[in-house]
């Protein structure tokens, strides 16, 4: 059986693989060879080859190539690396050429052969990447070199020269002024490198005085792992990427750390790195308490009209609550919906604690932010101080509809602060309580009884509303639900009792997207949170504002679209005028329009507070405007008036014009830490649906990936 052998032929700067047997000829291989480099010709270049303790072997007949295949398939080897070298021809004096007398190919460039794979290489480049640690090497090389920053920026800097230098150091001296450090290899091998230096007292600056910057210890490339990376480092590194997103999680740091600068760090080290750059940026959680005092102060002055209450513990002098309402806010809420979604989430900080907001809705279904509160609790006490205060903000002019999810303590603090408000309870959790009493229960049966739970909700007769009930507690029996329905009040979640006006929320997904988009800022110390949610609000008033001038609409456009696919539907219905303000409208089945009471047999108008499919049919037929039967709320007019007042800045720079000699610090909260790593996720309610995913491992649908599976394979 015939053998195989690969030529990685280098020719100048080129390769080529040529593939030969055993029955091949000299003159076989040299056409092949002039074949892949067009500027060779048969009978001007030689071969050259190497073997272990030989090099430079020339071959240029059919027996040296016998020669080589036999040497190099005696060792087990079917790759040759071979050298294609140019001939150099010597007359002589009769003009007669002689035989080959050398070949331009230097021994050097021919024992390049001897790296075994060293040809096999340049087929499979790898693209040169410069790491960002690149710069390090050069950031400590001369006497009288300062530094910015004192003493702990020159152990930065020294830190980054050790880890692309590939070495360790010891502190000899190490303290607020000065620095003294040698090669942690002196013991061993009596490396020489040192330095030393101190801070200038006149100017701040840290300054090498001496230093002998040669290695004696062998050390001539770094590694990815060094005892030089630390917390401090990691946290000079991700600053900016801190600055930008404060959500930066300790993974993502140890994948840069790598990608970018070739440097490997534990979870640890890479956590506490991003730790040390929030609080560098962002300040420290404990002293962000007492700056509540000037950035309140700053707040009122820039956007006077503001609603702010600081809470503090007169005996301890330790922060309990605060509550925020911009003017701006306070303002454009009187050109909104009288409808307030009301809810709590958990912070994430290192003093917890939870925030309570009401959020609306504008005339175009955006979410519109009112007011917020910092507690340290979701209790009835916080809620009665939180709806007093936003009583004191909004006024008792309107009558208000809250929606919520039943929280502990809402559901009185609600009654009495607002006593003539109207409080509707979120359909959604109403579904995951049914759920959570239907345990054992097939998927299907409980789905059943979730879509006639939704119809009594919605039913908008009493009649109708009392058939469904009696339906799901028939199905249900064996009084599974009767223990949540009887426990409800019918006005607070089902449309036939509801005496007030939903504008068709039947749930709080309002409030808690309100929760998802602060979140960002729930990480952050008080102060910076507080701050980091009046930008978001001051972003969203500007963009919504320069938004609205482009609309040449008389309503919001999605409330245009609404008006337009009803239009649409109604077609072909027939319209009988009964008097001048009553109409009957027949689509498959016959409706009660009464423009002048504005209301429809269907009730939509009613609850929603929009015209109805059937009563913007009647109002087009009888000719009447249907613009001047829609709730101003919904209107561009109305919208460009509840963006025109703005959330203005807080300048940082006057904090330090700040005085508190007068007053007390404000001291953080009085809070035991639980054991164990702080929980960051939102827990969800009981009978509440978690999303399914696949596991990458176990290939099945569950709560766990491929990093947290269990699964015994």
């Amino acid at each position: 059986m015939e053998r195989c052998f690969m030529l990685m032929c280098k020719y100048s700067n080129c390769c080529a693989a040529i593939k030969i047997s055993d029955g091949c000829s000299y003159d076989e291989v040299a056409e092949k060879i002039c074949a892949k480099f067009k500027e060779l010709s048969v009978g001007n270049f030689c071969l050259f080859f190497s073997v272990p303790g030989y090099s430079n072997c020339i071959v240029e007949c059919d027996d040296d190539l016998g020669n080589m295949l036999s040497m190099v398939g005696g060792s087990g080897c079917h790759v040759v690396n071979v050298i294609v070298g140019d001939k150099r021809v010597v007359e002589v004096d009769d003009g007669n050429s002689c035989r080959i007398d050398s070949v331009t190919c230097e021994s050097s460039f021919v024992n390049d052969c001897d790296d075994v794979g060293g040809l096999l290489r340049s087929f499979y480049l790898e693209p040169e990447r410069v790491l960002l640690s690149a710069s390090w090497k050069g950031i400590i090389h001369s006497v009288g070199q300062e530094f910015e920053g004192g003493v702990p920026g020159f152990r930065i800097a020294l830190a980054k020269y050790a880890v692309q230098c590939g070495f360790a150091v010891n502190y000899l001296k190490n303290d607020a002024t000065r620095v003294t450090a040698e090669c942690m290899m002196k013991s061993s091998t009596g490396c020489k490198w040192f330095v030393h230096g101190r801070v200038l007292m006149d100017s701040g600056v840290f300054f090498i005085m001496k230093l002998d910057n040669v290695h004696t210890c062998g050390v001539v490339a770094r590694r990815s792992c060094s005892k030089m990376v630390g917390s401090r480092l990691v946290s000079d590194i991700v600053q900016n990427d801190i600055s930008d997103n404060p959500l930066t999680r300790p993974i993502e740091v140890k994948k840069k750390l790598k990608k970018q600068y070739g440097i490997d760090v534990s979870y640890r080290v890479a956590w506490l790195g991003v730790d040390k750059a929030r609080g560098g940026l962002f300040g420290d959680f404990a002293t962000s308490f007492d700056q509540l005092r000037w950035y309140l102060e700053t707040a009122m002055r820039t956007n006077p009209g503001s609603v702010f209450e600081l809470d503090v513990d007169e005996s301890s002098g330790c922060f309990r609550r605060l509550f925020v309402a911009f003017h701006g806010c306070l303002y454009s809420f009187q050109f909104c919906r009288p409808l307030l979604f009301v809810d709590g989430t958990f912070l994430k900080g290192r003093y917890k604690g939870h925030l309570l907001a009401a959020t609306s809705k504008d005339g175009n279904q955006g979410l519109f932010p009112l007011a917020f509160a910092i507690v340290d609790a979701e209790n009835q006490d916080n809620w009665m101080w939180f709806l007093s205060q936003l009583l004191k903000a909004v006024g008792s002019g309107r009558r208000l509809t809250f929606v919520s999810d039943r929280q502990h303590g809402l559901l009185d603090a609600v009654s009495v602060v607002f006593p003539n408000a109207h409080h509707a309870y979120c359909l959604n959790h109403l579904k995951r309580n049914l759920i959570d009493k239907l345990v054992r229960l097939r998927t299907n049966y409980k789905l059943c009884l979730m879509k006639i739970l939704v119809k009594c909700a919605y039913a908008p007769t009493v009649a109708s509303f009392q058939h469904y009930m009696e339906k799901l507690r028939r199905i249900a029996g064996n009084g599974r639900v009767d223990s949540m329905l009887d426990g409800l009040q019918n006005d607070k979640w089902a449309n036939a009792f509801f005496r007030g006006k939903r504008y068709g929320e039947m749930s709080s997904n309002a409030a808690e997207s309100y929760n998802n988009w602060i979140g960002g800022a729930r990480e952050l110390p008080i102060t910076c949170m507080v701050d980091m949610i009046r930008v978001q609000i001051m972003t969203q008033l500007s963009d919504r504002r320069a938004e609205s001038r482009r609309w040449t609409t008389k309503l919001c456009p999605v409330m245009e679209k609404k008006l337009v696919d009803s239009l649409e539907l109604a077609k072909s219905w027939d319209v009988i005028v009964a008097s001048d303000t009553v109409l009957e409208v027949h689509s498959s089945i016959s409706f009660y329009v009464d423009i002048g009471r504005q209301t429809c047999s269907c009730h939509e108008w009613q609850l929603n507070g929009f015209p109805c499919c059937h009563a913007v049919h009647a109002l087009r037929s009888s000719g009447r405007d249907v613009y001047g039967f829609i709730d101003p709320f919904f209107h561009v007019d109305c919208f460009r008036e509840s963006y025109k007042e703005s959330v203005y800045p807080v300048p940082s720079s006057e904090r330090f014009d700040f005085d508190g000699a007068s007053s007390s610090v404000i001291k953080p909260p009085i809070t035991k830490k639980q054991p164990g790593r702080n929980k960051k996720k939102r827990i969800p309610s009981r009978g509440e649906n978690v999303k399914q995913i696949k596991c990458g491992r176990c290939l099945k649908y569950g709560n766990h990936n491929k990093k947290t599976c269990k699964a015994v394979i």
